[in-house]
């Protein structure tokens, strides 16, 4: 088992306050966030931020591996993972994480692509983590 650790601090109050995140090995990597960054487009970052870039690397690991296993040789998958945060009933609240990934891969098919990149969305640890969320997934072939 791996476990991955990381830190958020915040200060001040949700209005006016700030925090920083750290994360990955030593020295590691710091960013800062307000309320702005996180539920508005203001400068910074935002734990969704993270979630989405957790969410594109996990997915593109997981697509890459799948078509290994298929005898595929993949030469680059790059996934963007939007996350979706909105406000319903019971507050705010992850509701979608939509992936969109580039294949270059010599001689795959559409249709081979499109069925293994539903079943990456599947397998992708990040993916399980966020069940309950709805996950949509757009494969292209890099040059299509």
């Amino acid at each position: 088992m791996t476990n991955k650790t990381a830190r958020a601090k915040w200060s001040g109050d949700l209005d006016s306050g700030q925090g920083s995140f750290s994360y990955g090995h030593e020295p590691g990597v710091s960013e800062t966030y307000t309320k702005e960054s996180r539920f508005e487009e203001g400068k910074g970052v935002g734990p969704e931020d993270l979630i989405a870039a957790a969410h594109a690397g996990c997915y593109s690991m997981a697509l890459s591996h799948l078509l290994n296993e298929e005898g595929e040789k993949p030469q680059g998958v790059a996934t963007t993972a939007t996350v979706a945060l909105g406000e319903d009933d019971d507050g705010f609240a992850i509701s979608a994480s939509e992936l969109k990934t580039e294949v270059s891969c010599p001689g795959l098919t559409q249709e081979k692509l499109d069925r293994l990149a539903a079943g990456a969305a599947q397998e992708c640890p990040v993916s399980k983590a966020l069940a309950g969320v709805e996950i949509s997934v757009e494969a292209v072939l890099a040059g299509s």
